[in-house]
């Protein structure tokens, strides 16, 4: 999530602060969001419970 984060900011596009939603069952899940190019908003969250390798 910071990793993408911090590549979306050094291509310029100014992503919203990381933040956490309660996603049911007490599930916390990091997210933000990020206007495209385009206009397109877009939001990058993992899902609930996290990635797997």
């Amino acid at each position: 999530m910071e990793a993408k984060h911090a590549e979306l900011k050094a291509a310029g596009l100014n992503p919203s602060r990381i933040a956490f939603m309660d996603r049911g069952g007490g599930v916390r899940v990091p997210h933000f969001y990020v206007t495209a190019p385009g206009h397109v908003l877009v939001e990058v969250c993992t899902p609930p419970g996290g990635l797997s390798s």
